[in-house]
């Protein structure tokens, strides 16, 4: 028979226990995140593992891995945190109608443009609501909207989520492949893709998104991958078709093509 959870032994300490855990990645940090000893997180969870009747975690030296029951525990934990924490908001919003905060976690491609704008229109709409915006990697901005923490989050979200999230796209990206004015192909009109290859690149690192995404544009077009150069740089983007633009750094579009063209 499954436990019974409602039968008083499991406390609401338990589940933010685990929500933190999830969140933060070992006991120790779960402790800080709580404001609670170590020992006290390390007796919690044991209490809370003889509620279940099931081991959540397995520990090893570099701390705690989750078990299958503790990867399910801990979404529905984060679930109730989530619902709890909306609740508070809820009554705070009714008993000050105008008043209150939005939390709007940010990623950098939606940083820039659309967050400000956005915030704009909102506080003229809404002068005494408070805006909170927090800059994060995209994985621990969609922990923190799964906790409640975030009310929403721009960016460009690669996870894939389940069906507790609403995505809606809100633009598309171009990537711009930047030369010096020297450059052979500064200037040319109908460079054909093939070129493209024939010149070294300064790639993103190798575990960036963009990165797999100009590996597979070259791929699909059975186009072999240009030499790299010195050492790879960070990469600015701007509104993705996961097609480049050829542009020179003082400004001239030498050779600039439409996403659906390439």
């Amino acid at each position: 028979m499954p436990p019974n959870l409602l039968a008083g032994r499991l406390k609401i300490r338990h589940v933010l226990l685990i929500d933190a855990i999830a969140r933060r990645g070992t006991l120790v940090a779960a402790a800080d995140d709580l404001s609670v000893t170590q020992p006290a997180t390390t007796r919690a969870l044991r209490e809370l593992e003889e509620v279940l009747g099931v081991s959540l975690y397995d520990r090893h030296s570099r701390g705690l891995s989750p078990t299958l029951f503790g990867e399910a525990f801990a979404a529905h934990a984060q679930a109730v945190v989530s619902q709890i924490r909306q609740a508070g908001t809820h009554v705070a919003q009714l008993r000050n109608a105008d008043l209150g905060t939005v939390s709007i976690g940010v990623h950098l491609t939606g940083s820039n443009a659309l967050v400000p704008r956005a915030v704009e229109a909102l506080k003229t709409r809404h002068p005494r609501l408070t805006v909170q915006l927090n800059e994060a990697w995209p994985r621990r901005l969609l922990s923190e909207l799964a906790s409640g923490r975030l009310d929403l989050v721009v960016g460009r979200l690669a996870q894939p989520t389940d069906e507790h999230f609403i995505r809606v796209p809100l633009h598309d990206e171009v990537v711009s492949l930047v030369v010096r004015t020297e450059h052979p192909l500064a200037g040319r009109d109908g460079i054909d893709l093939s070129e493209l290859s024939d010149y070294p690149w300064i790639f993103p690192n190798a575990g960036a998104r963009l990165r797999g995404e100009l590996d597979q544009f070259f791929s699909v077009r059975s186009i072999p991958l240009p030499a790299t150069g010195s050492r790879p740089l960070p990469t600015s983007r701007r509104d993705t078709c996961s097609s480049p633009r050829i542009r020179s750094p003082r400004g001239r579009h030498p050779s600039t093509r439409d996403c659906r063209g390439w």
